[in-house]
């Protein structure tokens, strides 16, 4: 499996900060390997995609109470917002969703260090292929599709769509499509 960049487990423990009673309940489902990620989580710390992805998984429930693909789809969404705040929100608005998504595909890189990301332009549409990834975990796909979601609703685009679609055992494809 790959590694992972701490990213998701920051934005995690942020989120647990205003939920401090469910932080304590939350923890008591991890593992020791978990546990320890999660309470020496840095921004420059790197993890195994598998342990990121279990302490998304068991963290869930408690962000977002409901239906888990639900769940992994509103926790990408909130991730975009996170990651795309600040001075990054006015470049984002500015941005066309083709440049957004290029930008995206060419970013990969520096949160992953399995497979790669490339981006096919059509017409008010797009596909992002996540190539080469043969254990990309199901919890980090939902999470990619809020996330691309998110993302391109900043931009100001509207009636976004995302589609995931697992092809093979080796690349994921997202298809998106905004008016």
């Amino acid at each position: 499996m790959g590694e992972y960049k701490a990213n998701q487990i920051i934005v995690i423990q942020d989120m647990f900060k205003k939920q401090p009673q469910d932080e304590a309940a939350f923890i008591g489902t991890l593992l020791p390997e978990e546990l320890e990620a999660y309470t020496k989580a840095m921004p420059i710390s790197w993890f195994a995609i598998e342990v990121s992805a279990s302490i998304t998984t068991k963290a869930m429930p408690f962000l977002y109470p409901g239906e888990l693909d639900k769940a992994y789809f509103k926790f990408g969404e909130h991730l975009a917002r996170s990651d795309l705040s600040g001075m990054y929100r006015i470049m984002v608005r500015i941005s066309s969703v083709p440049f957004l998504l290029d930008q995206t595909a060419k970013l990969w890189k520096l949160y992953h260090r399995q497979g790669h990301m490339r981006m096919q332009k059509k017409e008010r549409s797009a596909e992002l292929l996540i190539e080469d990834y043969p254990d990309f975990p199901v919890a980090n796909h939902k999470v990619m599709m809020g996330y691309i979601y998110g993302a391109v609703a900043l931009t100001g685009a509207k009636e976004v769509k995302v589609e995931g679609n697992v092809l093979g055992v080796s690349t994921i494809e997202y298809k998106i499509s905004w008016k």
